[in-house]
């Protein structure tokens, strides 16, 4: 592939996402509030806010969620609405994160109505 690193970066997605990197209070217990945390989680992805979202390894309780939302303002108030949070088992950092690169692969099949993503 050639040109400039400008006409590259022209024909890129560009895209405007918000990633929530969750933090588990130590020694918080998850367990009871977990229904209604992914509860809250599907609603959101239900309602296409919520593009991808899940646990970390290495500390229990961590983890990432990427949001699709129209300002920071709006992704922090989205966050501040998880049970986890509102219960004071989990803080969070936020930040925008611009998608450039990469590929989702969807297989949609036709004679049985499955759906594959790649």
């Amino acid at each position: 592939m050639s040109g400039t690193a400008e006409s590259l970066l022209a024909r890129m997605l560009g895209k405007k996402l918000f990633v929530v990197l969750w933090k588990a209070h130590e020694g918080a217990q998850l367990g009871p509030v977990l229904h209604e945390h992914l509860q809250f989680m599907i609603d959101l992805e239900k309602r296409g806010v919520l593009f991808a979202s899940g646990p970390l390894s290495g500390t229990p309780g961590d983890g990432l969620s990427v949001l699709r939302a129209a300002s920071m303002d709006e992704a922090q108030a989205i966050a501040e609405r998880d049970p986890f949070v509102l219960k004071g088992l989990r803080t969070f950092d936020l930040r925008e994160w611009t998608v450039m690169e990469g590929s989702i692969g969807l297989t949609i099949n036709c004679s049985d109505r499955s759906v594959a993503l790649a």
